[in-house]
């Protein structure tokens, strides 16, 4: 669900003194070969813009959500606990429930078509509201969760954020002082994300202390998210990036994302790796910046519809041998899992 591009448009919008690299992590998401979950354009507002549009089969829409109060709760599961408890992506879940959704207190507001495919849902009463973490023992009461976790050996420093920032830009939200939530991650410790419908943004985390680029990004290994897509019948979908660091100069690790409910392409189960040496399985690592479709991409995930929980680790090892010799064909285009980084 990469969501990033060249960010020279972008850093003069922001009206920093020199432009990023050509390719820092704000994509333009085309989705020309796989189900489409949202309408991207370049990294600044334009006066005048041509979405390109891609037709999806006819599904339902998705619900406006509806206004409750909020009762957030954060905390850092380390593996002891997490050992002695049932995990969100453990099956538990159900299908076709109803789930929680007091993210936003207040009226509910909902942006135009065109807004929406612009900035995605940034929270109904104030920026960043439809983002919390939860107990591991009330994550399945949300549809949409994403279990964060380290598997290094070391503190991670850590961030979510939304792809439009508080300023209203789309494309702004991962700079600095636009992230929503900034967290350490100890060693082994789990942390779990419950995610508004209509929203789109990631997740990134860097050994030691968060990394950012010179010109102000986030630039851990980025975990890429849209659940429950306002503008595309409730499309979702994830995927792991190298890109932003890559682009920066900066140090990478491994990455992985599972998915609860395994989707298997060729008998192989479908995830989304970066690996340390920076080679990349159904992702984006470093010359990918023009590529699509890689990842998870999840039809009509609406309100009212099957969960989805994303496991993503940092810090994990392996090469691009362990990922499955696996060519996917579909929606108009052919892709192999296997990614050596260019």
């Amino acid at each position: 669900m990469k969501f990033s591009a060249s960010t020279v448009l972008l850093a003069a919008a922001l009206g920093v003194s020199a432009h990023p690299h050509g390719a820092a992590h704000l994509h333009v998401r085309k989705d020309t070969n796989l189900e489409v979950r949202d309408n991207f354009v370049k990294n600044v507002k334009p006066t005048s813009t041509v979405f390109q549009t891609v037709t999806v089969p006819a599904v339902n829409a998705l619900a406006a959500p509806s206004s409750s109060s909020t009762t957030a709760a954060a905390s850092t599961t380390t593996t002891s606990q997490a050992a002695a408890t049932t995990s969100a992506s453990s099956g538990t879940i159900g299908t076709g429930g109803s789930y929680s959704n007091d993210f936003c207190t207040g009226n509910s507001k909902r942006g135009s078509v065109a807004d929406n495919s612009y900035k995605g849902n940034t929270g109904s009463t104030s920026f960043g509201c439809n983002l919390k973490f939860v107990e591991e023992s009330a994550a399945k009461n949300y549809q949409y969760i994403s279990v964060l976790e380290n598997a290094a050996s070391q503190k991670q420093g850590c961030a979510c954020f939304l792809k439009s920032g508080s300023d209203g830009q789309s494309f702004s939200g991962s700079f600095k002082g636009s992230e929503v939530l900034t967290f350490d991650l100890a060693a082994g410790a789990k942390k779990y994300l419950a995610v508004q419908a209509g929203s789109i943004g990631g997740c990134a985390c860097s050994p030691g202390s968060l990394l950012y680029s010179t010109y102000g990004q986030i630039a851990g290994m980025w975990y890429e998210w849209e659940f429950g897509s306002t503008n595309n019948v409730g499309f979702s979908g994830a995927d792991a990036s190298s890109l932003v660091p890559e682009d920066a100069g900066l140090a990478i690790q491994g990455m992985t994302i599972t998915k609860e409910d395994p989707e298997y392409v060729n008998g192989s189960e479908k995830k989304s790796i970066i690996y340390p040496n920076g080679d990349g399985c159904n992702a984006f690592p470093k010359g990918t910046n023009a590529a699509d479709g890689y990842g998870f991409n999840i039809a009509n995930t609406q309100q009212g519809g099957d969960a989805i929980r994303f496991h993503v680790k940092w810090g994990t090892t392996g090469s691009l041998s362990d990922c499955p010799d696996v060519t996917e064909s579909g929606y108009g285009s052919t892709k192999k899992w296997r990614q050596t980084r260019a």
